[in-house]
């Protein structure tokens, strides 16, 4: 039989370790943004493979509105903004990702990254959740195997 525990998985931005997540079963998603290879027919039905370069990808995650780690990235969110508005010479420092899964021994790695748009505030008389959106100039995704625990 194999184990798993999300409290065994981190997610680091920019070296940061982000806190705070909602609890359901999919709270980080990651995901190349386009397929690997395609396909072309020729005219007497055989096929070519179109391999893409294209390695981008998204990560999303949802944070509790309570999450400490929502005020860091709505800072980073408005600096990245800021410094792309504001007319001068400067361009923003693009975000570096690392979620590991130590049980599952499964890693991604997020190179060159951008928060798309701060969420929404929603409030009411439970607690909300802020889901963050990301996207990466590349995106790889190394998938381990969980140790077998038992006889």
């Amino acid at each position: 039989m194999h184990q798993y525990s999300f409290y065994n998985v981190d997610l680091l931005l920019d070296g940061m370790l982000i806190n705070g997540f909602s609890d359901s079963n999919a709270i980080i998603t990651a995901q190349r943004d386009s397929a690997q290879h395609g396909k072309v027919m020729d005219a007497r039905g055989k096929m070519v493979v179109v391999t893409s370069a294209d390695k981008s990808g998204t990560v999303s995650f949802d944070l509790l509105q309570t999450s400490d780690s929502n005020m860091w990235l709505q800072a980073r969110a408005l600096q990245t903004h800021d410094t792309g508005t504001s007319g001068g010479t400067d361009v923003f420092l693009p975000i570096q990702l690392m979620m590991n899964d130590k049980m599952g021994r499964t890693v991604v790695t997020g190179v060159n990254g951008f928060i798309t748009m701060q969420p929404g505030v929603v409030r009411g008389t439970g607690v909300a959740t802020d889901t963050w959106i990301l996207q990466f100039e590349q995106l790889w995704i190394v998938r381990g195997q969980s140790e077998k625990v038992g006889i």
